[in-house]
């Protein structure tokens, strides 16, 4: 049997919310270009109605042209574009490889548009609430909330029978925590090379438990990154096409790689969107 980290069987109100990963076939590849291309047309016919969105869109791509990996995040809101520019806006950006939500303290969702380094986050409680356009790896608020987390005591609880390999692995886990410094490699543990039972399962899941953060990608062979509890530790699993678990593991350190923006991103985002603009509006 295989032991996942972040599996509830107990618990259920811990249990992540993001819905599992599934696989992607070249069918679903597909579609995703077609919905692409339809979604430029739905804007090129707005266009004539739409000038402060391309405007906005205008200014994006200069400032993602001159963006560096190491910057702070550059926010774009579409608060004040009227109802046609927001279509526009939408349209144009789509939805690129990268979801999720922040829970906590208001629920936000966030997706990355079809250009990478440029995400689109908003309000999850309101329906109608404008969208930011943030340029970054990462969004913000998912380095915030990792780094905040929940329980930064960082407790392990000793009194549990039947475990064997758990406590010098989450001693590990809190040295590299009190240890890590920022811009330094992850560390990372592989739960799926390790010999753990269901007692040193079960007691990891109860002493890290799931954060605020949850994304998913399908960018890297279908990869779902959750924080946990515990400052700057997060849950890695890797998924094949079948949705089985092949790769379970925890990272110390920075929002992984899996779902961040390469430095290179930003140059490039910014030219494909100067070019949708010259295509198509």
């Amino acid at each position: 049997m295989t032991l996942k980290m972040f599996e509830w069987p107990e618990d259920r109100s811990a249990e992540l919310t993001v819905q599992s990963v599934v696989g992607i076939n070249l069918d679903e590849i597909e579609q995703d270009e077609r919905d692409r291309q339809l979604g430029l047309a739905r804007a090129e016919a707005l266009a004539a109605q739409a000038s402060a969105g391309i405007a906005l869109l205008r200014d994006i791509a200069a400032a993602m042209l001159k963006h560096k990996e190491t910057d702070a995040p550059l926010t774009f809101s579409t608060e004040h574009l009227d109802a046609v520019s927001r279509t526009l806006v939408s349209e144009v950006l789509g939805r690129g490889e990268v979801s999720g939500q922040v829970s906590e303290p208001a629920p936000m969702q966030i997706q990355e548009s079809v250009y990478p380094g440029l995400w689109r986050v908003k309000s999850a409680a309101r329906a109608d609430a404008p969208e930011c356009l943030i340029i970054a790896d990462v969004p913000p608020m998912l380095r915030f909330h990792a780094h905040k987390s929940i329980d930064p005591t960082m407790r392990i609880n000793k009194e549990r029978e039947g475990v064997m390999n758990a406590l010098p692995v989450l001693a590990e886990i809190r040295d590299h925590v009190k240890g890590y410094v920022s811009g330094s490699n992850n560390h990372v543990i592989n739960f799926t090379l390790l010999p753990m039972s269901e007692a040193d399962m079960g007691l990891m899941r109860e002493t890290l438990g799931a954060g605020h953060v949850d994304m998913v990608s399908k960018g890297y062979g279908k990869c779902r990154v959750c924080s946990t509890r515990w400052p700057n530790v997060w849950s890695v699993q890797f998924f094949n096409a079948m949705d089985t678990i092949i790769l379970d593991s925890l990272e110390v350190g920075d929002v992984p790689v899996s779902v961040r923006a390469a430095g290179d991103d930003f140059v490039d985002s910014g030219a494909r969107i100067l070019e949708v603009i010259e295509a198509y509006l």
